[in-house]
């Protein structure tokens, strides 16, 4: 990247803008500037790395600060999605049409363009990270655009430093004026009376709580949790997208306090080694307490997500014991314990520009979704029978995730909806509502756009993701300490409710947190009457007999012909069925093949919007006493590869897989050698479970012909009323004689809840040898 013409070249009008634009008189023009240059720079050259940093936090400083009233600057940062999303703002939607549009040829035009509506510059020391999301907070609440200390002769401090612009002359520097660091980590934190916490970075955080976020400056409404400035030290972790200086202009917009900070108390953060452990944890409790004050209770929108590439996970050189989602979970869990929600701009998708310019996308008082489905229409699709039972087969509907962060959300929808098979095939979306507060043009566009096969829900927990047991004040003990905030929760989704027309949530994540409970359901029910999915609630139900529930069923991935199979394994041998599976960033054509592929392998399979499915979830509940007590009992099932299954079948699942091989009585199910342990899951039919179900201390024997390849071990794990899920059972050795074997396993108090992985009963554990079975048979002694 040449960085004298991007900060020096002439300035111009270009003529452009005037012209492809009908503008009306005395529009004012849109300022255009071009930093696309800046995902193409060599990351592992230091100096291109520290000019783009530079570059993009300076540019989302100034964009946030001239955009807070209304849309005067965009930014091309990534051709997609920002072309398609600047062409539909300025034309289609009707939004910006006939604006004028004023090109900036350079970063220095861009300063000389919004002087006047700048007060100064805030310059940081990166020697102290967490400076960075210090002037970022400034920056939003004192109008100064963010520069990092660096007087080299062609850096971007140096060049800003020497234009002739009146804000330039105010200067406020996180360093000292002998050029030392302000923040040490020792004795009295800068103008202050707090004794440092021992930590640099904390004591910064801390520094910017006093003056800022206790005395009411910063917004009571948004936070923002962004990599700081220790992205220098590993640029070439990800693109530069991923830095997500760009996600600042909407915070700065909106004068949220930025931070970045560990979240498990038992060990120092990579980026602060010396710190004492748990010091990062401390002051992230004493920001988010100081900002529930602030926010006066309500829900508190924190924009970003864990940097888990660079630091506070055991990916590469991130420094934790930790795995992302374990992270994930952890930070999920603090901040639901202070009313918080991640807006979550999560790897690799994280980088989202313009939110600031977006933010005034003048948004309709309601969107209706399409006609929703009555007892009456089910009747006529065949899905109901005249008796009021559910037809039984497997009803499958897809949650069609994760798009709980703006970011992920501004960057699908314009490849989602321009999909060959959109329109053409059921789509059932899973959009936090929430995210209209940065990417309204994105909620605008799908659902002023939607087809007949478009259906919509609340999705990650709600208008939000958080943890909702964390809600309730007997889980916040210990944590918080915050009295109940179930109903601000209520509070905050009901006006989507009304907007977007929601009646369901598509998963409540309640990760480490515990579950909600009867309270939690109590509180969904009052804006999701009409369907709720979870994690950690029974399996499936209808609360107060108003509001039918599932547990999520799997994560599906992988190529669709697989994903198909799996989707046709679990239909298993129970009917009616209801399966709610999660899927994550997958596009209309891959959900397309995956539902051929698992119709022609069981036609018995049903793919269904979520209102016509949660319909059926209450229809079959209601009616469940007739139906299990008209089933006549067996004492027996039997699962033979490739020739029977009677009221046994094997389930596909990630931990799970096998394939069927051969033919006839040749036929085998074959899981190949795994490197550790594997398992091959099955479900039983209800009319041999039912007696297990109702009555502990009923003994069940599994008997598994295998063959016997190679010495080893087999086990089972089973559903049983004491234990778990997951109870161990006998296990069998392999002594490698080649032949084919009888193994009985004897499993004592047996539940069979369909509680395992899939919805399965019991599984076969496989310590390392391929697995080759030809029949499973289950008795009731």
């Amino acid at each position: 990247m040449d960085i004298d013409c991007v900060l020096f070249g002439c300035v111009f009008i270009c003529l452009f803008g005037f012209a492809a634009f009908a503008a009306e008189e005395g529009a004012v023009p849109i300022a255009y500037y071009d930093m696309t240059e800046l995902t193409r720079v060599e990351l592992d050259d230091p100096v291109q790395a520290r000019r783009a940093w530079d570059t993009a936090h300076l540019v989302a400083s100034v964009q946030g600060i001239v955009n807070r009233a209304e849309p005067r600057l965009f930014v091309r940062f990534m051709e997609h999605p920002d072309d398609f999303w600047f062409d539909y703002c300025t034309g289609e939607s009707g939004w910006l049409e006939g604006r004028p549009v004023e090109k900036i040829p350079s970063l220095e035009a861009l300063l000389q363009r919004f002087a006047d509506d700048l007060d100064g510059v805030v310059v940081y020391d990166d020697r102290v990270p967490a400076t960075s999301n210090l002037a970022s907070t400034i920056a939003g609440i004192e109008n100064r655009v963010c520069l990092r200390y660096d007087p080299s002769e062609k850096s971007v401090y140096a060049a800003v430093m020497a234009m002739d612009l009146p804000f330039v002359g105010n200067v406020k520097r996180l360093m000292n004026t002998d050029g030392s660091p302000m923040f040490t980590g020792e004795g009295i934190i800068p103008n202050t009376d707090i004794p440092s916490t021992g930590s640099a970075k904390c004591d910064a955080y801390l520094w910017a709580k006093h003056h800022y976020l206790d005395t009411g400056k910063c917004s009571n409404h948004y936070m923002a949790y962004y990599i700081d400035a220790y992205w220098l030290k590993a640029p070439t972790v990800s693109g530069f997208t991923n830095a997500t200086l760009t996600n600042h202009d909407f915070f700065v917009a909106n004068k949220a306090f930025f931070f970045d900070l560990h979240v498990w108390e038992e060990e120092a953060p990579v980026d602060d080694p010396g710190q004492k452990p748990g010091t990062d944890v401390a002051t992230l409790h004493k920001l988010l307490q100081s900002m529930y004050r602030h926010a006066e209770g309500s829900i508190i929108h924190i924009g970003g997500f864990t940097p888990w590439a660079w630091k506070y996970t055991n990916h590469g050189n991130a420094g934790s014991t930790h795995g992302g989602v374990d992270t994930e979970w952890k930070y999920a869990q603090i901040i639901s314990a202070y009313n918080g929600i991640m807006d979550a701009d999560a790897l690799g998708l994280s980088g989202m520009a313009n939110a600031s310019f977006y933010q005034h996308f003048p948004l309709k008082k309601r969107y209706p979704q399409n006609r929703k489905p009555t007892e009456a229409s089910l009747r006529e699709r065949g899905l109901l029978l005249q008796n009021g039972s559910p037809a039984p087969k497997a009803y499958v509907c897809f949650y069609m995730g994760d798009y709980d962060a703006a970011a992920w959300l501004n960057f699908h929808v314009p490849k989602w909806w321009r999909d060959s098979a959109h329109g053409a095939t059921l789509c059932t979306w899973a959009f936090n509502p929430n995210l209209d507060r940065r990417a309204p043009h994105a909620m605008h566009y799908v659902r002023t756009h939607q087809s007949r096969n478009d259906w919509f829900m609340y999705g990650d927990s709600g208008a939000g993701y958080l943890n909702p047991g964390m809600l309730l004040e007997e889980h916040r003990r210990g944590v918080s300490g915050l009295p109940s905030g179930v109903d601000a929760w209520v509070a905050h989704n009901r006006p989507y409710a009304e907007r977007y027309d929601l009646s369901i949530t598509g998963f409540i994540i309640d990760g480490h947190s515990p579950g909600m409970g009867e309270k939690g359901m109590d509180a969904y029910l009052e804006f999701s009457a009409d369907g709720s999915v979870g994690q950690k609630i029974p399996p499936q139900g209808v609360h107060r007999d108003v509001m039918p529930y599932v547990r999520m069923k799997l994560d599906l991935d992988g190529a669709p012909p697989d994903a198909g199979a799996t989707i046709a394994s679990l239909a298993g041998v129970n009917a009616p069925k209801f399966l709610f599976i999660r899927t994550i960033l997958k596009s209309p054509s891959w959900h397309r093949e995956v539902m051929d592929t698992a119709v022609a392998e069981n036609p018995n399979v049903a793919f269904v919007d979520p209102y016509t499915f949660f319909l059926l979830v209450k229809a079959h509940e209601t009616r469940e006493s007739q139906r299990t007590a008209a089933q006549p009992g067996v004492p027996e099932v039997e699962f033979i590869a490739g020739k029977s299954i009677r009221g046994l079948a094997p389930m596909r699942v990630a931990d799970g897989p096998y394939a069927i091989t051969g033919q006839g009585d040749e036929a085998v199910l074959r899981q190949a050698k795994p490197e550790g342990v594997q398992y091959v899951y099955f479900e039983i039919a209800d009319n041999f479970v039912a007696p297990f179900q109702s009555k502990e201390g009923k003994t069940a024997v599994v008997t598994v012909t295998v063959k016997d390849n190679a010495s080893g071990e087999l086990g089972i794990h089973y559903d049983a009323h004491t234990g778990s899920a997951y109870r161990d059972g006998p296990r069998h050795t392999l002594p490698g004689s080649g032949d084919w074997i009888e193994l009985s396993f004897e499993l004592p108090d047996a539940a069979f809840a369909h509680s395992q992985n899939g919805g399965a009963d019991f599984r076969l554990v496989n310590f390392g040898n391929e697995l080759v079975i030809r029949s499973v048979r289950v008795t009731a002694p």
